[in-house]
């Protein structure tokens, strides 16, 4: 994705980034895959995808994109 995304809402620079999860990897996507063993998402043998953040230098807003 490009790093000169410009923001919907304002018009302002938007910069790249990423939620943290667990507090230490970025945040993922994948498919819904149903249900796991303890009634949760199934997680083994899922194909997941990284979620890149970008946000609003001006006004703060998010956006977020899962590419892959």
């Amino acid at each position: 994705m490009a790093d000169n995304l410009t923001c919907p809402k304002c018009a302002g620079t938007m910069e790249p980034g990423a939620i943290p999860d667990m507090g230490f990897r970025p945040i993922t996507w994948q498919r819904n895959s149903g249900k796991g063993f303890l009634g949760g998402l199934k997680h083994w043998g899922v194909k997941r995808v990284e979620i890149a953040t970008y946000r609003c230098m001006k006004c703060g807003y998010l956006e977020s994109y899962a590419r892959g």
